[in-house]
């Protein structure tokens, strides 16, 4: 996906993706790599406690990995993390909301 525009005249890579300079050094993209790893692991656990702060935590990790794949190399994700939304009860969250800002 990096080498998506081509190649010049030259034999460089047009439009380089920052994940090749990121993957320069291996000890961020291993880093990556393991809290991925756990992210995934540990993923059900929202269905499981059940509580709020959670729930936002989970959104802002998947909505966090999914701009960053969009940013770092290139991978057409960016939309996803609105998808994610409708897959939790946002009650709670249209509640305070309401609450909040008074909309009826």
């Amino acid at each position: 996906r990096s080498v998506r525009s081509g190649f010049n005249a030259d034999g460089e890579i047009i439009r380089r993706a920052y994940g090749f300079e990121l993957a320069e050094y291996v000890w961020i993209v291993f880093t990556f790599g393991v809290l991925v790893a756990l992210f995934e692991l540990f993923a059900p656990l929202v269905l499981i406690l059940r509580r709020q702060w959670v729930t936002v935590l989970f959104l802002l990790g998947a909505a966090s990995f999914h701009v960053a794949n969009y940013v770092l190399l290139n991978v057409q994700f960016f939309m996803y993390p609105f998808v994610f939304f409708t897959f939790f009860n946002m009650a709670w969250f249209a509640r305070k909301y309401r609450d909040k800002y008074a909309v009826t």
